[in-house]
C-alpha cells in the first residue's frame, strides 16, 4: 500500500515569512526572473533563488519583528508589563540585526518615557546607557542624544560623578552634529548645587571640549562663552559659579572655568581658521579678563588675548559679523576700556604691558583703541586720566607712528586730561565738556594744575626722557592750534590764558 504525499494544504499549514514581506519584493523577484533570458531553467531559478535570499535578507528578521510588535502593544499595556519587554528588548537587542537597533532603542526609550515620566524613570537609566553599547558606533551619539532630550537632562547629571561619566561617553563618540548638540545641551549642567564640585565638572566639561573635532569645539566654546557674556558679572547670575556659600569660593570657581576656557582657546589651531572663524571665537572670550577679580590674573589674560589676535586681518576688525551682529574692533575698545579702569591706575609699566600686547596689531586701530580710552577715563572724574596713563600710552603711540596727524587727536585729549576738575559727560560735541569754575575757586584750581603739570614734568624726566619732548611739545601745539580745546577748558575766558600760563 503506497502512502499518498501529504496535500499542499498540509504542506503550507506553516507560517510562511512571505507574509511579513513588503509587497515591492515581489515585485524586484519578478522583474529579476524575467531578466534572465538565457540558460536553462535551472540555473534560472538558482539565479532567482539567490536574488530572493539577497532581497529578504533585511526583511526576514523574525525577532526583529516580534519585538517591534511587543513595543507596539507595550505602550498600551500596564507599567509592569511594558517595563518587562522594554527590558527584554534591550537584552535581546545584540541578536537583532544591526539596521534595526537604532529604531528598536528610540521606541524602548519612548515606551519607558510614557510609562515612567520624570524621575520616575531613574532606575532604568543605566540600563539604557549600557545598551547603548550594542549600537553601531555611527548611530551611538544619535541614540544618546533622543535619550538626552526625551528624558531630563539632570536625570544624567545629577551627581558630580554622572556628570563626569556623562561627559566622558560624549567626548569618546563618533565625531558628528548629534555630538555636538550633546555638548551643549551639557554646558548648562557644569553647574552644582554645592560650590566645591563646580571645578571637577568645569574639568570634565572642558575635557569633553578637548576632544571634540576643531569645527564642533570651536562651536561649543563659542556658545559657552557667549552665554557668559549674556549673564556678565557673577551677581547677574551667581548658578554659573556653583551657588558657592562663600565670596573665596565663587573666585575659585570663576577662576577655573574662565581659565579653563582660555586653555582651550589656546589648543585651537586659530592660525588654520577662516578669519571670522577667529575673530567671532575671540571676541566672545574679551569678556573673560574683568570677570576675573583679581586685576593682575585679568591684566594676565587680556594680555594673553590681545596677543592671539590675528594681525594681516586688520580691515575684518571692522566688519559686522553677520551671526552675532558685532563688530570685533568694537569689543577689544570695551575689553580695553574695562581693564583700564580697574586699578592700579598710576602704574606705567602695567599700562605699558597692556599697550605691548598688541604692538603686533595695525596701528591704525591701536591709536583708535587708545584715543578712546583715553577719553573715557576723561568722563570718570578728576583722576580718570592719571600721568600714568598719559605717559605710557603716548609712549606706545610714538612707538607706532612720529606723525603728527596721527597722533594730534591723543596730543588734545592729553591737554583736555590734565584738568584737574571733574569733567561732564556729553552726547553732543564737543565729546567732553567741563563745568564752570566757581571764580572763589579759581586759585585752587590753578594750583592743582601746576602741580598736575609739574608731576608730569618730573615723570617724564625719571621715567621717559625720549618720549619727553614729543609729548610736551603736541601738548603745547594743542593749547596753541586746537581751537575746540578753548571751548572745552573751564570757563571763563580769563582762565584760560591762565592755565596755558601755568603749562608752560
Amino acid at each position: 500500500m503506497h502512502t499518498s504525499p501529504a496535500s499542499s494544504a498540509i504542506r503550507t499549514a506553516t507560517p510562511s515569512p512571505l507574509e511579513e514581506m513588503p509587497p515591492d519584493i515581489f515585485r524586484r523577484i519578478v522583474v529579476t526572473h524575467i531578466s534572465l533570458r538565457e540558460g536553462r531553467a535551472i540555473t534560472s531559478l538558482a539565479c532567482v533563488s539567490r536574488a530572493f535570499a539577497q532581497r529578504m535578507t533585511p526583511h526576514m528578521a523574525p525577532l526583529a519583528l516580534r519585538l517591534y510588535r511587543t513595543l507596539g502593544n507595550a505602550i498600551q499595556g500596564s507599567r509592569a508589563a511594558a517595563l518587562h519587554d522594554c527590558m527584554g528588548t534591550l537584552y535581546e537587542l545584540p541578536q537583532v540585526n544591526p539596521a534595526h537597533r537604532l529604531e528598536l532603542f528610540l521606541l524602548v526609550s519612548a515606551t519607558l518615557n510614557h510609562h515612567f515620566p520624570g524621575t520616575a524613570i531613574t532606575p532604568h537609566i543605566g540600563t539604557m546607557l549600557a545598551s547603548l553599547q550594542h549600537l553601531e558606533s555611527k548611530n551611538q551619539a544619535e541614540a544618546l542624544l533622543s535619550l538626552v532630550q526625551t528624558h531630563h537632562t539632570s536625570l544624567f547629571c545629577g551627581t558630580k560623578q554622572q556628570f563626569a561619566d556623562m561627559a566622558s561617553r560624549v567626548g569618546a563618540l563618533q565625531p558628528c552634529l548629534a555630538q555636538y548638540k550633546l555638548a551643549i545641551i551639557l554646558e548648562p549642567e557644569i553647574s552644582g548645587h554645592i560650590g566645591p564640585e563646580f571645578p571637577e565638572r568645569v574639568q570634565a566639561f572642558l575635557s569633553m571640549c578637548m576632544r571634540l573635532q576643531p569645527g564642533y569645539r570651536t562651536k561649543a566654546l563659542c556658545h559657552t562663552l557667549w552665554g557668559i557674556a549674556l549673564c556678565g558679572r557673577e551677581k547677574a547670575y551667581p548658578g554659573r559659579y556653583g551657588f558657592p556659600d562663600d565670596d573665596q569660593q565663587m573666585k575659585h570657581n570663576k577662576g577655573a572655568l574662565l581659565w579653563g576656557l582660555h586653555g582651550c582657546l589656546q589648543s585651537l589651531p586659530m592660525r588654520d581658521m577662516p578669519v571670522e572663524k577667529q575673530v567671532l571665537l575671540l571676541g566672545k572670550a574679551l569678556i573673560m579678563p574683568v570677570l576675573l577679580d583679581d586685576v593682575a590674573e585679568g591684566d594676565k589674560m587680556a594680555i594673553s588675548l590681545l596677543r592671539m589676535i590675528p594681525s594681516e586681518y586688520g580691515e575684518f576688525y571692522w566688519k559686522r559679523n553677520a551671526e552675532y551682529r558685532e563688530v570685533f574692533g568694537d569689543l577689544v575698545e570695551s575689553m580695553l576700556k574695562q581693564v583700564f579702569e580697574r586699578d592700579p591706575r598710576h602704574s606705567i609699566h602695567r599700562f605699558q604691558s597692556l599697550y605691548q600686547a598688541m604692538a603686533h596689531l595695525p596701528s591704525t586701530s591701536q591709536i583708535y583703541w587708545m584715543r578712546d580710552i583715553v577719553l573715557d577715563r576723561a568722563r570718570r572724574g578728576e583722576d580718570g586720566v592719571t600721568l600714568a596713563l598719559i605717559v605710557a600710552t603716548a609712549q606706545a603711540a610714538l612707538q607706532l607712528s612720529p606723525a603728527q596727524p596721527e597722533l594730534k587727536p591723543l596730543y588734545d585729549l592729553f591737554a583736555l586730561c590734565l584738568n584737574p576738575a571733574p569733567l561732564c559727560k556729553s552726547h553732543s560735541y564737543p565729546p567732553v565738556k567741563p563745568p564752570a569754575v566757581d571764580p572763589s575757586a579759581q586759585a585752587a584750581y590753578i594750583q592743582r594744575f601746576d602741580a598736575r603739570c609739574s608731576e608730569l614734568m618730573e615723570l617724564l624726566q625719571n621715567v621717559a626722557p625720549d618720549t619727553a619732548g614729543k609729548l610736551l611739545a603736541g601738548i603745547n601745539g594743542a593749547y596753541q592750534e586746537y581751537s575746540p580745546l578753548r571751548e572745552m577748558l573751564p570757563s571763563p575766558g580769563a582762565l584760560k590764558e591762565e592755565l596755558y600760563g601755568c603749562f608752560l
